[in-house]
């Protein structure tokens, strides 16, 4: 059996530098706008990938607002942001085999600003290392993460959205393309 085991969460809204330990199951409590959708809608981008399927806070009952950019930027008002200009965001999630103990990493650098948003997705055989997406409080760019991770053992870059979901299904146990609907579906309570 896989299992979540962590999330990372750099520039992600109101989250600027932040792990989330999990151990077996994930339980998000707390008043409004202290997170539980940001977390979830984090999950949402790692796990489907495909911007057109992700529906940001889609627990909310009201049509949202939300969009990858004011995510990463961190918007807080009309024309307020907590990150204005350019800025680099990541998300990414631990996952571990129960059975042989294994855990890998999978997970998006996101590069928003003026110009627009650009993403990559990756995944990392190991544990997660904060120190690869942040050095010295610095996020990396998305192509010096590409070059870190080729001389890096059992990692791989994607700027095609196709192919990290099919490693991705084959690594969370040769799940089949459904899992993406029933996720979808899990989330908005169908």
């Amino acid at each position: 059996m896989i299992s979540l085991t962590r999330i990372f969460l750099h520039n992600w809204h109101r989250f600027n530098n932040h792990t989330i330990e999990v151990e077996d199951s994930l339980y998000l409590a707390g008043h409004n706008g202290s997170g539980k959708s940001s977390v979830l809608d984090a999950l949402q981008l790692v796990l489907l990938a495909d911007l057109g399927r992700v529906r940001f806070n889609s627990s909310a009952q009201e049509r949202s607002q939300r969009n990858l950019d004011s995510y990463v930027r961190g918007k807080i008002g009309e024309g307020r942001w907590l990150r204005p200009g350019n800025t680099v965001a990541y998300v990414a999630v631990e996952w571990t085999n129960k059975a042989s103990g294994e855990p890998f990493v999978c997970g998006v650098a996101i590069e928003s600003g003026e110009k627009g948003t650009d993403r990559s997705f990756f995944i990392i055989t190991g544990r997660l290392d904060e120190a690869l997406f942040v050095i010295d409080g610095r996020p990396r760019t998305r192509r010096d993460l590409r070059q870190a991770l080729r001389g890096q053992r059992g990692a791989r870059f994607y700027d095609q959205v196709g192919e990290y979901q099919e490693e991705l299904l084959n690594r969370l146990g040769g799940l089949s393309e459904r899992f993406f609907d029933l996720f979808i579906r899990a989330l908005t309570f169908q």
